[in-house]
């Protein structure tokens, strides 16, 4: 004895009073299935994501006592801003790399970014 659901029925009867033939309906239940696959995952894409971030920052704090404060300067050598770690900088600095900043607080290029980059600390690092 095969068991089909009332609801299961009663939106066949539906589709099939808007005209839908039986093959359309059959390729209408594949699409929802395909949908809820696609759904489940693009939210697991989602959580690897915030795993994936929560890891990084867990990382980024357990290195607490290797950060190096850096200062931003616009071209003119104005403080524009101060960050605690070099990943701060980067991360609030788009275009901005780690290399760079580094580079430029060494003084081996001029700036990195668009802007001019100094240890907080300048004798912190030579």
């Amino acid at each position: 004895m095969n068991y089909t659901s009332p609801f299961k029925t009663d939106l066949t009867k539906l589709m099939e009073s808007w005209g839908l033939s039986p093959r359309e309906i059959r390729g209408l239940s594949q699409n929802t299935k395909l949908m809820k696959g696609l759904e489940s995952s693009l939210k697991e894409a989602i959580e690897l994501k915030k795993t994936k971030e929560e890891y990084i920052r867990t990382q980024h704090l357990a290195h607490k006592d290797q950060w190096v404060p850096v200062n931003k300067y616009s071209i003119d050598g104005t403080l524009l801003s101060t960050y605690e770690s070099l990943t701060a900088a980067v991360n609030d600095t788009k275009s901005a790399n780690k290399v760079g900043i580094i580079r430029a607080c060494k003084g081996i290029q001029q700036t990195s970014a668009g802007y001019m980059w100094r240890y907080t600390n300048e004798e912190q690092r030579s």
